[in-house]
Protein backbone atom coordinates (compact mmCIF):
# COMPACT_ATOMS: atom_id res chain seq x y z
CA UNK A 1 0.00 0.00 0.00
CA UNK A 2 1.61 2.98 -0.92
CA UNK A 3 0.08 6.38 0.69
CA UNK A 4 -0.32 9.42 -1.70
CA UNK A 5 -1.46 13.30 -1.61
CA UNK A 6 -3.41 14.98 -4.27
CA UNK A 7 -0.44 16.85 -6.16
CA UNK A 8 1.78 13.33 -6.15
CA UNK A 9 2.76 12.53 -9.88
CA UNK A 10 0.41 9.29 -10.77
CA UNK A 11 4.29 7.96 -12.26
CA UNK A 12 5.69 8.09 -8.66
CA UNK A 13 2.38 6.86 -6.83
CA UNK A 14 2.91 3.80 -9.23
CA UNK A 15 6.30 3.37 -8.39
CA UNK A 16 5.83 3.63 -5.21
CA UNK A 17 2.88 1.05 -5.22
CA UNK A 18 5.12 -1.26 -7.16
CA UNK A 19 8.04 -1.32 -4.40
CA UNK A 20 5.68 -2.18 -2.13
CA UNK A 21 4.49 -4.63 -4.01
CA UNK A 22 7.93 -6.04 -4.48
CA UNK A 23 8.63 -5.51 -0.91
CA UNK A 24 5.57 -8.05 -0.17
CA UNK A 25 6.57 -10.83 -2.55
CA UNK A 26 10.06 -11.25 -1.12
CA UNK A 27 8.65 -12.50 2.19
CA UNK A 28 8.38 -16.28 1.50
CA UNK A 29 4.80 -17.11 0.88
CA UNK A 30 2.15 -15.26 -0.49
CA UNK A 31 0.13 -14.42 1.88
CA UNK A 32 1.74 -10.92 2.66
CA UNK A 33 1.22 -6.91 2.53
CA UNK A 34 3.39 -3.90 2.30
CA UNK A 35 2.02 -1.23 4.67
CA UNK A 36 4.41 2.05 5.79
CA UNK A 37 7.62 0.34 3.76
CA UNK A 38 7.50 -2.97 5.82
CA UNK A 39 5.94 -6.31 4.46
CA UNK A 40 3.61 -7.86 7.07
CA UNK A 41 2.15 -11.63 6.73
CA UNK A 42 -1.44 -10.93 7.14
CA UNK A 43 -1.61 -12.52 10.68
CA UNK A 44 1.36 -9.77 11.64
CA UNK A 45 -1.03 -7.22 10.33
CA UNK A 46 -3.76 -7.57 12.30
CA UNK A 47 -1.95 -7.24 15.42
CA UNK A 48 -0.62 -4.05 13.88
CA UNK A 49 -3.94 -2.77 13.80
CA UNK A 50 -5.03 -4.06 17.34
CA UNK A 51 -2.04 -2.21 18.65
CA UNK A 52 -2.70 0.57 16.29
CA UNK A 53 -6.10 0.63 17.84
CA UNK A 54 -4.97 0.58 21.45
CA UNK A 55 -2.46 3.27 21.01
CA UNK A 56 -5.10 5.71 19.20
CA UNK A 57 -7.34 5.27 22.36
CA UNK A 58 -4.79 6.17 24.41
CA UNK A 59 -3.94 9.25 23.01
CA UNK A 60 -7.42 10.34 21.76
CA UNK A 61 -7.65 13.54 23.20
CA UNK A 62 -5.71 16.26 24.97
CA UNK A 63 -3.78 15.05 28.05
CA UNK A 64 -6.09 17.04 30.59
CA UNK A 65 -9.15 15.12 28.93
CA UNK A 66 -7.52 11.28 29.39
CA UNK A 67 -5.09 11.23 26.68
CA UNK A 68 -1.89 10.19 26.92
CA UNK A 69 0.41 12.62 25.68
CA UNK A 70 1.50 11.80 22.48
CA UNK A 71 5.68 11.29 23.22
CA UNK A 72 4.40 7.61 24.14
CA UNK A 73 4.16 7.40 20.01
CA UNK A 74 6.89 8.58 19.48
CA UNK A 75 8.81 6.54 22.18
CA UNK A 76 7.63 3.21 20.98
CA UNK A 77 8.88 4.13 17.45
CA UNK A 78 12.13 5.15 17.99
CA UNK A 79 12.38 1.57 20.68
CA UNK A 80 11.78 0.10 17.54
CA UNK A 81 13.95 1.46 14.99
CA UNK A 82 17.10 1.17 17.73
CA UNK A 83 15.93 -2.58 17.19
CA UNK A 84 15.52 -2.38 13.50
CA UNK A 85 18.80 -0.63 13.29
CA UNK A 86 20.42 -3.45 15.94
CA UNK A 87 19.31 -6.29 13.97
CA UNK A 88 20.16 -5.40 10.34
CA UNK A 89 21.80 -8.86 9.08
CA UNK A 90 21.44 -10.39 11.75
CA UNK A 91 18.12 -13.54 12.61
CA UNK A 92 17.44 -12.59 16.44
CA UNK A 93 19.16 -10.50 18.40
CA UNK A 94 19.16 -12.16 22.55
CA UNK A 95 19.28 -8.77 24.22
CA UNK A 96 19.42 -5.17 23.31
CA UNK A 97 19.43 -1.07 25.18
CA UNK A 98 15.87 -0.86 23.77
CA UNK A 99 14.72 -3.08 26.04
CA UNK A 100 15.57 -1.88 29.11
CA UNK A 101 14.94 1.81 28.16
CA UNK A 102 10.99 0.06 27.44
CA UNK A 103 10.79 -1.06 30.85
CA UNK A 104 12.29 1.82 32.00
CA UNK A 105 10.25 4.62 29.96
CA UNK A 106 7.07 2.83 30.39
CA UNK A 107 7.13 2.17 33.97
CA UNK A 108 8.12 5.86 34.80
CA UNK A 109 5.49 6.97 32.58
CA UNK A 110 2.90 5.57 34.55
CA UNK A 111 3.93 5.89 37.87
CA UNK A 112 3.80 9.68 36.67
CA UNK A 113 0.17 8.98 35.96
CA UNK A 114 -0.85 6.61 38.61
CA UNK A 115 -2.93 9.11 40.83
CA UNK A 116 -4.46 11.58 37.92
CA UNK A 117 -5.14 8.26 35.24
CA UNK A 118 -5.18 5.46 36.56
CA UNK A 119 -6.84 3.73 33.67
CA UNK A 120 -3.93 5.15 31.10
CA UNK A 121 -1.11 4.17 33.83
CA UNK A 122 -2.52 0.82 34.00
CA UNK A 123 -2.65 0.58 30.20
CA UNK A 124 0.77 1.73 29.71
CA UNK A 125 2.05 -1.05 32.27
CA UNK A 126 -0.32 -3.41 30.03
CA UNK A 127 1.88 -2.62 27.25
CA UNK A 128 5.42 -2.83 29.40
CA UNK A 129 4.23 -6.40 30.22
CA UNK A 130 3.42 -7.71 26.87
CA UNK A 131 6.67 -6.70 25.73
CA UNK A 132 8.07 -8.65 28.87
CA UNK A 133 6.32 -11.55 28.45
CA UNK A 134 7.13 -11.79 24.81
CA UNK A 135 10.89 -11.06 25.21
CA UNK A 136 10.35 -7.76 23.17
CA UNK A 137 9.77 -9.62 19.75
CA UNK A 138 6.33 -7.29 19.40
CA UNK A 139 8.37 -4.20 19.41
CA UNK A 140 8.51 -3.87 15.32
CA UNK A 141 4.35 -4.34 15.33
CA UNK A 142 4.41 -1.88 18.36
CA UNK A 143 6.15 0.99 15.97
CA UNK A 144 4.82 0.63 12.80
CA UNK A 145 1.45 0.59 14.74
CA UNK A 146 2.38 4.01 16.87
CA UNK A 147 3.40 5.41 13.10
CA UNK A 148 0.11 4.31 11.84
CA UNK A 149 -1.61 6.09 14.75
CA UNK A 150 0.12 9.26 14.70
CA UNK A 151 -0.82 9.40 11.12
CA UNK A 152 -4.42 9.24 12.39
CA UNK A 153 -4.28 11.45 15.09
CA UNK A 154 -2.47 14.35 14.02
CA UNK A 155 -4.08 17.68 14.07
CA UNK A 156 -5.65 19.12 10.48
CA UNK A 157 -3.80 22.26 8.99
CA UNK A 158 -0.65 21.94 11.12
CA UNK A 159 1.64 19.31 8.78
Amino acid sequence: MAFIQGKYPVYQAAEDAGGAETLAKDLPGKNAFAFLNTPWKWDEFKTVKQHKDTLKELVRGPEEAGGSPKSILMLLRSLAKMESEAARGQERLVWGRWMWMAAYHLTRAAERYDTKKAALAKELRSIRDAFEKNEYRDLPRWGAAARWAQLLTREKGKH
